[in-house]
């Protein structure tokens, strides 16, 4: 069975297929993180191992490494060893023993039993290691015992590659330009859209953005889940917005109450299509955003609008927008009074 994946609609990282308008910049070694679903119907076993390896524009794989193996985190399940034809039927013995009439009856049982939400596939509990173990005897419409159980496939998937994990990937010479990625089961293999190599990062930021629940087409199950990938953008050196309260003493002197500095970057894009501005605009409504480049290695949140300067039958574009960096620069003076 061929492998199909998906990836989600505002990933930097798309398997989905057909052509991409423009070709994302990788700093020297990969440093990407992102996440891909095999559809529920390529039925990939769970203990079966998928990689993700670096392939040219034309596909031709050129290195593949151990840090390069893709980790589940939630799975599909499938009742194996019924059909249709088997109902109406029982359970002979256990938690869930009893008369079934249609298979949906025997779903509804299993999800109130085991709280998955099963269907014809169930995604149940994105935590691997926790997946519940559902076996049973069935006695079919023919008297036929027929053994049961609950089968897990891969599902929601997670790729993290360092900026170390995969030093050999400068090494490459034939590496210069262009290259994608490669999502393989056996010899099945899904292409990625088109990255681009680069030396230099003075107009690159590394964004790497998640989130407290599922956001926008990602998953982010108990936390395990991140997406990281080198953006054409830069920031501008800082303000420091200061906000200040002072207060003017009997005497006519004046006090500062309580000053508090931030440091604010304004970020600037390059020139680019609407899909790419659609998916930072994404990237920059996580709960989590983390930029690193030349200025900056620090979370930061986005303080206004992300503002695209569109000229008139143009194409691309390039975007601005503020974002604040953490700065510990508080301060507060209340003054102590003395007791008699």
């Amino acid at each position: 069975m061929s492998l199909t994946i998906t990836s989600p609609k505002h990933s930097f990282v798309n398997f989905n297929g057909g052509l991409t308008d423009f070709v994302i910049p990788a700093y020297k070694s990969v440093g990407v993180a992102f996440q891909f679903m095999i559809d529920a119907a390529s039925l990939v076993p769970i203990d079966d191992a998928v990689t993700v390896q670096i392939a040219d524009r034309y596909n031709g794989f050129l290195y593949s490494h151990a840090s390069l193996v893709a980790t589940n985190l939630c799975a599909w399940g499938k009742l194996t060893g019924l059909v249709d034809a088997d109902f109406p039927g029982n359970v002979l013995i256990g938690p869930m023993a009893g008369s079934y009439p249609t298979k949906q009856s025997l779903f509804d049982k299993i999800n109130q039993q085991f709280d998955v939400g099963m269907s014809e596939y169930v995604f149940p509990y994105c935590c691997v290691n926790a997946l519940p173990f559902i076996s049973f005897t069935f006695r079919n419409v023919n008297n036929v015992n027929k053994g049961a159980s609950v089968t897990y496939y891969k599902g929601l998937m997670q790729v993290t590659i360092t900026e170390n994990a995969n030093s050999l990937f400068t090494a490459i010479p034939s590496l210069t330009e262009c290259f994608k990625y490669a999502v393989v089961h056996g010899s099945d293999k899904v292409y990625s859209n088109l990255f681009r190599k680069e030396t230099n990062n003075s107009y690159l930021t590394k964004i790497t953005y998640s989130n407290n629940e599922d956001f926008a087409g990602f998953g982010y199950p108990n936390g395990t889940a991140i997406n990281s990938v080198w953006l054409p953008a830069y920031l501008y050196e800082p303000k420091y917005p200061e906000t200040r309260k002072v207060y003017r003493r009997s005497d006519g002197s004046y006090k500062v109450q309580s000053a508090s500095i931030e440091k604010e970057w304004e970020m600037v894009t390059d020139y680019m299509p609407r899909s790419m501005h659609e998916k930072i605009v994404i990237a920059l409504g996580h709960d989590n955003i983390y930029l690193l480049n030349k200025e900056i290695d620090s979370y930061v949140s986005k303080k206004d609008e992300y503002d695209i300067d569109w000229q008139e039958r143009v194409l691309e574009a390039q975007a601005k927008c503020k974002v604040l960096e953490p700065f510990e620069a508080r301060n507060s003076n209340c003054e102590k009074r003395v007791s008699c």
